[in-house]
């Protein structure tokens, strides 16, 4: 089975996956596929190299997923560039190679036999004259929402698993204007240093807790752009709205 052959294949170029796939470029790409988690990427991000890192994800995290998993990691990889170690991974049968050439061939044949047919000739004036007073021009509208509208479960919950914000909270904290709650957060943090989710959830709540007139939808965007989390503002747009204004 192909998944069988992608998992032996896997097991066999290990090191040249270590050597040249960087983990922090196909980490975005992973979590779509449901191949890496928030607390994976926590821990991940605290060792100390690629080869580290990758070393960690193939043997403790990626084996633990829903069968399918190394043929869905070989298509983030394909996904990333990295083709020609796919093709090693799982190279293509003999008699599929020969069935693709068989194709081309076949094509070629067919191409001969129509050379000399000469293509239909279209009226392209009088055809935009017909059209142009049927067909109107749309723009797609964009959704808008009160900036004011208060944060949300859903909201909190897109934020807490965003990679990028995972990795880099405390410019959040400092966005937000919560730096009076860093110390403690750091305290949680070093009590248990692979809940990075529970930390920027226990942030956003208490950032609601203490600013319930300034915390609100619009004031989350603001603050996730200031620190560069674009990802994860573009996420709560496309989930919620723009907001109109924020406060």
């Amino acid at each position: 089975m192909m998944e069988d052959s992608a998992i032996d294949g896997l097991k066999h170029y290990e090191e040249a996956i270590k050597r040249d796939v960087m983990f922090d470029e196909i980490a975005d790409k992973l979590v779509p596929k449901e191949l890496l988690n928030g607390e994976e990427v926590s821990i991940i991000f605290r060792l100390s190299s690629n080869s580290k890192k990758m070393d960690y994800y193939l043997k403790q995290v990626l084996p633990t997923k829903n069968r399918g998993y190394a043929l869905e990691f070989c298509e983030v990889l394909k996904e990333a560039g990295f083709r020609w170690i796919v093709d090693k991974i799982i190279p293509t049968r003999k008699d599929e190679s020969t069935k693709n050439e068989d194709v081309v061939d076949a094509k070629r044949a067919c191409a001969g036999s129509v050379e000399n047919v000469a293509p239909a000739k279209i009226d392209h004036v009088n055809a935009r004259e017909t059209l142009s007073g049927d067909v109107k021009e749309t723009k797609p509208e964009e959704m808008v929402v009160d900036g004011n509208l208060g944060v949300s479960k859903e909201m909190i919950n897109i934020v807490s698993n965003d990679l990028y914000v995972l990795n880099g909270w405390v410019s959040l904290v400092h966005s937000l204007e919560m730096d009076s709650c860093l110390p403690q957060l750091r305290f949680e943090m070093a009590l248990s240093p692979s809940s990075t989710t529970t930390i920027v959830t226990t942030l956003l709540k208490s950032w609601i807790n203490m600013n319930p007139k300034k915390a609100n939808l619009g004031a989350l965007i603001q603050g996730l752009k200031e620190s560069k989390f674009f990802f994860a503002a573009s996420k709560l747009e496309d989930a919620f709205g723009t907001p109109q204004h924020g406060q």
